[in-house]
């Protein structure tokens, strides 16, 4: 038995075995750990569709609902992992042909005027606001730690998942020059996501970097990288 399956058997019957026990902050907390253990589960269905992460984010939704009604396998030709990797898939599946099956959409311009004949013209620019309410540098970990506890699962995942995989190496491919290690990816993962989350100086003791290289590598350089990927994403403060 791998150290995955023994993980996700534990948190699946936490989950499931006592329900009612459980109050809904320490379901969430629960639910999040599988889901981020089901990420790394290497048989998961991949697409290269533009918009394969709507498709896991509602796989991932659907599973953090109804995981207390997957049934493991009951022959020895396959695992539990591989039983549990099988009956997500089945879902993600069908989300992934839904994204085919989408009737593609017709964009329209900002510019189209919105009351037509009225003496103040508006457009749909003129309804946006000036200055969209994003993220600023020094809220960036306290603008994470209210994406994970509050009941927006999707937006964590999606940004989890974006610097988990960083498709095009943009976050590793970001770091102090000689210590590739200390790349951005690495840097998020261990102060942003892991919990409890590390501190600067006991990274950069582990790695022998400069502890004031290392913090203004991540205050300069990773900060304002993982807020550009925030944006790109769609996400704002509220």
């Amino acid at each position: 038995m791998t150290e995955t399956e023994i993980r996700l058997r534990e948190l699946i019957a936490k989950i499931c075995e006592s329900p009612a026990s459980l109050t809904e902050s320490e379901r969430r907390r629960l639910v999040d750990r599988l889901l981020i253990t089901v990420q790394k589960l290497p048989g998961l269905v991949k697409s290269s569709h533009l918009d394969f992460l709507e498709a896991l984010d509602k796989t991932y939704w659907w599973l953090s609902q109804n995981i207390c009604q997957f049934n493991p396998p009951s022959n020895n030709s396959l695992s539990y992992e591989k039983g549990l990797t099988r009956w997500i898939n089945g879902y993600l599946y069908r989300r992934i042909q839904d994204l085919y099956q989408q009737i593609p959409f017709s964009p329209f311009s900002l510019d189209q005027v919105i009351n037509q004949g009225e003496e103040d013209n508006l457009t749909w620019l003129d309804q946006l606001p000036a200055t969209p309410g994003l993220p600023t540098l020094n809220g960036l970990e306290i603008y994470i730690e209210r994406l994970q506890k509050e009941k927006t699962q999707d937006v964590f995942l999606k940004f989890e998942f974006y610097v988990e995989q960083d498709f095009d190496k943009r976050l590793q491919n970001c770091h102090p020059r000689h210590f590739s290690n200390c790349n951005c990816q690495m840097l998020c993962q261990r102060i942003l996501l892991q919990n409890p989350s590390e501190k600067i100086s006991d990274i950069s003791r582990e790695f022998g970097v400069n502890y004031q290289t290392l913090k203004s590598h991540w205050e300069k350089k990773c900060k304002p990288l993982l807020r550009e990927i925030l944006v790109e994403l769609g996400y704002c403060s509220e």
